[in-house]
């Protein structure tokens, strides 16, 4: 029993130094509020960046607070990087809302030395598969996500 619980804790301990921000990430989703007067910080919505890494390990860094992180199970990571994969990161002619975008957003692929901007909402479209990989991306990395792995899949999405 004592064997077990000392694997136990050794397996969780590689796998949380294991993964940890290294080198350039794999997708990076910038956000940054669209308004025209000054707001007080900590009210209204702050420019954040997400920054997913190959081994799993991401970080929320929004502006003016301390950066969060933490790890990405595999299984999760596996469906994020066929996203990635599937996402040309290109603007595509779509109809739009006519509602006034509130933050624009920036989806890059830094290892891949791709990205694309649009704003939310009813900013500039964007391809299916660059949509699935950013809103895969913010499930993931939201604590209050409870079903992240259905944001990360669409069979559609080719």
């Amino acid at each position: 029993m004592r064997w077990l619980l000392v694997s136990a804790v050794l397996l969780a301990a590689s796998y949380a130094s294991a993964c940890e921000p290294k080198g350039k990430p794999i997708f990076r989703v910038r956000t940054s509020p669209i308004v025209d007067h000054p707001v007080p910080l900590g009210r209204g919505p702050v420019k954040t960046v997400i920054e997913i890494f190959a081994d799993g390990a991401w970080t929320l860094s929004p502006e003016g607070r301390e950066a969060i992180g933490g790890c990405i199970e595999p299984d999760l990571l596996g469906l994020l990087k066929k996203a990635i994969a599937r996402a040309r990161f290109k603007n595509v002619r779509a109809p739009t809302c006519r509602a006034l975008p509130t933050v624009d957003v920036v989806y890059e692929a830094p290892r891949r030395k791709l990205r694309v901007a649009t704003a939310e909402s009813c900013g500039a479209p964007i391809d299916d598969g660059t949509a699935l990989a950013g809103g895969c991306a913010r499930a993931l990395t939201d604590s209050r996500e409870r079903e992240p792995r259905a944001a990360c899949r669409d069979d559609e999405v080719e």
